[in-house]
This record gives structure tokens, C-alpha cells and sequence, in this order.
């Protein structure tokens, strides 16, 4: 009897001191959860400091999950994916259903910023199980994270009708859950979709609604960067180019409290672009060169990022399959791209820098925020008078030339200088001398620049342009061919069409 009671006294106190670890490790959980979005480095010294005092499964998996979304908040695309790819193994094996899918959606959201959607489309699969369809609320749940994650990627190919439609799917679920930082997510996305839409009313409404919200709950958070940087993109899309640099360099500040680097990249980025609209070179030139510098250490970390999924994907066909050799052989090809990497950083930085320079050097009249359509040279007294033309007949022909030039009917694909000269009411010889002399070309030459200058000017100021097929820009200025057009293109502004439009879209962005 008096044995039974003590043993009953020895399990008593065990399960006491159990309860308490397992009340310790909860508390220090919430405790990250409250300063993760606003303090990611306290987040990281406290899931570390649960890693190094439980070995259980599920406290393993939610401190890497921690470590993950922590590293995610800073830019550090790297570690995040190489811990929320930890969660997931962990949590795959533990009977918490809503932890393993919360941790399966992250690392899908990583693995697509990444470019692996493959892989993210076969964590997608695995999740549409029927293992998941015996809890109804875990099963409403889920679908309205799958139709999130349709959404993002219906919108990254620019599919906006589809994206509105599953996020309407899963807004009401997402409330209901309280997942404010997925609604939020959501906003931001809304945001981004109806600024390439030119809805800038409703773009302005979405990124106020989560700058409200971070205000309200968050200040100086994460999820408040987000919206600066948003509100500042919208504000330069309106050509609004003060508001937009005051708006990047609060962006640019916060970027450099959270830190994040990936937003101070952008925020460098949208100053830079903000201060060649403002054509105040000096500032350009200042922020050019840390941007490139934000830019490398982007590049860096990203590829460091892919290179450890790209170690995982290996290592986990290798547990499958046993292959030593084969596990060797990808384990020293990474470490020597990735020592390659480091050998030449310097180098391409230099390299990058000087290419940079001479493409914005090349370009410059064409983005600067100005009319970019040719100047045709003014009818001047001291020109020598023409000995076929009389004074008047050419005096009217370049007034019917200006006329023309400030249309779009030299957009048409059968311009021809006696085309033109009927409908000037004379004939080509007399075109043609006023041309040569005048505007210093020949006919060709004066049409192409008057066609390139103008897809420029599309390009600029209307932004779904960037958008559009090669081709199609080739026959919205008049040019009957591809080839034709980029010969043409690449003749006057010294870039081929594709460099162009990317160079507007990284100035855009």
C-alpha cells in the first residue's frame, strides 16, 4: 500500500514538471507570435532558444515555422526556405492537421518567389487528400487556402479575372479564422492588380486598408512596409514623383529598422526611378549606386535560396533512392557553384555597374519624363531656299509635314512617300527634296523614327504595353514585321525592344 502511494506521489510530480515545460515552451510560442512582425530578430533568438531546450516533435516544428516566417519578414529568403522545409518534414508525421497545412502553405509561398512551381504545385496535390475531408471545419479551411494560392498564381500570369474570383472564395473563411496576415497578403495582391489594371481608386483603397489596419494593430511593422511600398508605387504609376520619393524613403527607413532587404532593394529602386523623373542626376546617381549594391545582396541571397531547395529536392530523392555516389556528387557541385559565386561577386558587380551605366547613358532621352516624340527642326530664314521648290509651295508642305507629325497616320503599314505626297496635293520629288533638306533624312528614315518614337511614348505612359507581344508592337506603329521593327528599334535607341521595355519595367516596379 505504502508503495503505491509513492509511486503515485513520483508520477504526480513527472507530470507536473511535464505540464510546466509544455506551458513554458506555449508561452514562449505566443510570446514570438506577438513580435514577429515587428521584431523578427527577438522572434529568432527565442525559437532558437526553444530549439535548444525540447526535443518534441511538435515544439521542434513550430519553433522552425517561427524561424521561417521570421527570416521571411527580414529578406532572408535562404533561411526561411531552408527552415520552413524543416516544419514541414517535422509536422508531416504529427497528427496536427492545421499546423502541417499552415506550414505546407508557407513553403509553397516561398518555393513560388523562388520559381519552383513544380514543386509547390506537387505540395498543392499532396494537400487535396481525403486524409483532410473527415474534419469539415478543417476541410472549409483548407479550400479557402487552396483558393488563395490559385489566386496569387492566377494573378502572377496575369489572369486578374480568376485571381478576384478565388480570393472572393476566400476572404469570408480567412475572417472567420482571424488570419490577419493572409488577409492581408490578399489586400496587398488586390492592390497590385488593380494598379496594373490603371484602377488606381481601387489600388489606393486596398493599400490604405492595410496601412490602416498595420496602424491600428502594428505600427512600424512589416505588414506597414508593405503598404508604404505599395502607396509609393501607386503614387509614381500616377506620375506623382515627389509623393512617390517620400513615400520610398519612409519605405527605405523601415526596410533598414525590420530589416528587410528585399523591400530596401525596392525602396532604393523607387527612389532611384523617382529621382531620374525628377531629373535631379546627383540624387540618381547616389541612390543608382546603392541600389546595385541592395541589388547583389538580392541576387546573392536568392540564389543561395534556390541552391538550398535545390539541395533538398536532391537530398530527399537520395534518401529515397540510397544513391551515395549520386548524394556526393550534387552536395560538391553546389559548394562549387556556390564558391564560384563568391570568386566572382566582385567581378560582375563591376561589370554590372558599368553595363547599367551605359545602358542608362544610352537611353536617357527616352526615359527622361518628357515628350519623347522627334524634334523636327523648324523652318529657319537661313536655309538655302530650294532651286526646284518655290518658297510657298514648301512653306505649305512643312506645315502639312508638322501636321502630320503630331498624328498617327504615319502609324500605317502603307505609308509611302507617294502616298503621302497625294494627300499633300503634291508629288514625291517635291516631298522628297523638303524632307532631305528639312529634317536631314530620307523618307525611310523620317517614318521609322516618327513609328519608334511613338511605341516609346506608348510604352511610358501606358503601362499594359509592356505587356504586349513584340509583334504586336511591331504593328501598332506601322511595321510589317517583327524583325524589321527590332532592326529598326535597336538602330535608333541603341537597345532591342525586349532590354528596352525591361529596362521601363525595373524602373516600373
Amino acid at each position: 500500500m505504502r508503495v503505491n502511494y509513492l509511486f503515485g506521489i513520483l508520477i504526480f510530480f513527472f507530470s507536473s514538471l511535464i505540464a510546466q515545460e509544455n506551458s513554458n515552451v506555449d508561452e514562449l510560442l505566443k510570446e514570438t507570435e506577438a513580435v514577429l512582425y515587428i521584431q523578427p530578430a527577438e522572434a529568432i533568438k527565442i525559437s532558437q532558444y526553444i530549439l535548444s531546450t525540447t526535443e518534441k516533435d511538435y515544439d521542434l516544428a513550430c519553433a522552425f515555422f517561427v524561424l521561417a516566417k521570421a527570416n521571411y519578414v527580414l529578406g532572408n529568403l535562404n533561411e526561411s526556405a531552408k527552415f520552413s522545409l524543416k516544419a514541414r518534414d517535422i509536422s508531416k508525421e504529427l497528427n496536427d492537421q492545421a499546423l502541417h497545412i499552415n506550414i505546407q502553405f508557407f513553403t509553397i509561398k516561398i518555393l513560388r518567389q523562388l520559381g519552383f512551381s513544380f514543386l509547390a504545385d506537387t505540395y498543392v496535390s499532396d494537400l487535396k487528400t481525403d486524409q483532410y475531408q473527415n474534419d469539415a471545419d478543417i476541410s472549409v479551411w483548407l479550400n479557402a487556402k487552396l483558393a488563395q494560392d490559385a489566386a496569387l498564381s492566377a494573378s502572377k500570369k496575369g489572369d486578374f479575372k480568376s485571381a478576384r474570383e478565388n480570393f472572393n472564395r476566400a476572404i469570408p473563411v480567412l475572417k472567420s479564422k482571424k488570419d490577419t496576415f493572409s488577409l492581408n497578403e490578399i489586400n496587398l495582391e488586390l492592390s497590385r492588380i488593380y494598379l496594373s489594371t490603371h484602377k488606381t481608386d481601387s489600388a489606393t483603397y486596398f493599400a490604405q486598408l492595410l496601412l490602416k489596419d498595420s496602424i491600428r494593430k502594428r505600427p512600424n511593422s512589416f505588414q506597414d512596409l508593405m503598404a508604404i511600398t505599395q502607396i509609393a508605387n501607386i503614387y509614381f504609376s500616377q506620375n506623382k514623383f515627389k509623393d512617390a520619393k517620400a513615400a520610398y524613403l519612409d519605405a527605405y527607413n523601415l526596410s533598414q529598422i525590420i530589416p528587410n532587404i528585399y523591400y530596401k532593394n525596392q525602396s532604393l529602386q523607387g527612389l532611384m526611378t523617382s529621382y531620374l523623373a525628377l531629373e535631379n542626376k546627383e540624387e540618381y546617381s547616389k541612390y543608382r549606386v546603392l541600389q546595385t549594391l541592395s541589388a547583389l545582396e538580392v541576387d546573392t541571397d536568392r540564389t543561395l535560396a534556390m541552391n538550398s531547395v535545390y539541395n533538398f529536392i536532391n537530398d530527399e530523392e537520395k534518401a529515397h533512392s540510397k544513391e551515395i555516389i549520386k548524394k556526393e556528387y550534387f552536395r560538391i557541385y553546389g559548394f562549387g557553384f556556390l564558391l564560384l559565386l563568391i570568386l566572382v561577386c566582385g567581378l560582375l558587380y563591376n561589370y554590372y555597374l558599368n553595363i547599367k551605366t551605359a545602358q542608362y547613358n544610352a537611353i536617357w532621352k527616352y526615359i527622361k519624363p518628357i515628350q519623347t516624340k522627334i524634334e523636327i527642326k523648324e523652318t529657319s530664314k537661313a536655309l538655302e531656299k530650294s532651286s526646284i521648290i518655290p518658297e510657298e509651295i514648301e512653306l505649305q508642305l512643312l506645315k502639312k509635314l508638322d501636321k502630320f507629325e503630331n498624328g498617327i497616320k504615319f502609324t500605317q503599314q502603307e505609308m509611302s512617300i507617294a502616298l503621302l505626297a497625294a494627300k499633300f496635293d503634291t508629288n514625291t520629288k517635291y516631298l522628297s527634296e523638303v524632307i532631305n533638306r528639312q529634317k536631314g533624312k530620307n523618307f525611310n528614315a523620317y517614318i521609322n523614327e516618327l513609328r519608334i518614337n511613338y511605341i516609346i511614348e506608348k510604352l511610358r505612359t501606358e503601362k499594359i504595353y509592356s505587356q504586349y507581344k513584340i509583334s504586336y508592337l511591331a504593328e501598332e506603329c506601322g511595321f510589317s514585321s517583327h524583325s524589321s521593327f527590332a532592326t529598326v528599334f535597336k538602330s535608333i535607341t541603341g537597345l532591342s525592344p525586349t532590354a528596352f521595355i525591361d529596362l521601363l519595367k525595373k524602373q516600373s516596379n
